[in-house]
């Protein structure tokens, strides 16, 4: 290839944007109607799942999925995806305020919420789970595994980790956020690239995020 496909790029990471915001949307959407009717039953939980996973397949369209590689296989490369993931739940863990969180102090997503503990915990391990699905499924189908059919797929999957880090603009600030994501960036992109689906990336994200956000929890009791 001689250059750069800039309209290629910048049609997916226009449409990687949309899907980071209608899923998460959504999933606000059903927080907000179950705090409204009934906060002491978290049953957005479902609808949640639902929009996560849909997301997650409606990105695959983007990408062209690798041919079955058998059953023993995909079990291998699941187990390896939630080791992965738990490697990087303690390097991030690592990176966080000790004392804060073996305290009980550090914060969740689903804090603010004018809910009971439990709806709070649910929020948090909702969107820390299905963060993981919505994301990857955004970058690494729409991104990089669809990019790297016009480029080399070292170019699509950095584009695709840039892409990653933008859309955690909001962590730039933090000593312990941004290498995290970083730490996520390079980490499921490899994954994708040596895999070629996002389903193992979304995986080693997920168990990463709930990893950290169950040991938040553990230290609240």
């Amino acid at each position: 290839m001689a250059g750069i496909p800039f309209y290629s790029v910048a049609k997916a990471v226009f449409w990687c944007f949309v899907l980071v915001f209608v899923g998460p949307f959504l999933r606000g959407v059903c927080v907000q109607v179950n705090l409204l009717l009934d906060p002491q039953i978290p049953w957005f939980v479902a609808p949640a799942a639902v929009i996560a996973v849909a997301t997650f397949i409606w990105s695959e369209r983007f990408a062209q999925l690798p041919a079955s590689t058998g059953s023993l296989t995909a079990i291998k490369r699941t187990i390896v995806s939630v080791l992965l993931g738990l490697g990087v739940c303690i390097a991030g863990l690592s990176l966080m305020d000790h004392a804060s969180v073996l305290q009980g102090r550090s914060l969740l997503p689903g804090d603010p919420d004018p809910a009971p503990g439990l709806f709070r915990a649910m929020h948090s391990l909702t969107l820390l789970a299905s963060a993981g699905l919505i994301e990857e499924g955004a970058v690494r189908n729409i991104v990089q595994l669809r990019l790297q059919r016009e480029m080399t797929p070292l170019a699509a999957e950095v584009i695709a980790g840039v892409v990653f880090i933008l859309l955690h603009w909001d962590r730039w600030d933090t000593t312990a956020e941004f290498p995290f994501v970083a730490l996520v960036a390079v980490v499921c992109g490899r994954l994708a690239a040596v895999t070629q689906s996002a389903r193992f990336a979304a995986l080693t994200h997920s168990v990463a995020n709930l990893g950290i956000g169950a040991t938040i929890l553990y230290f609240r009791r």
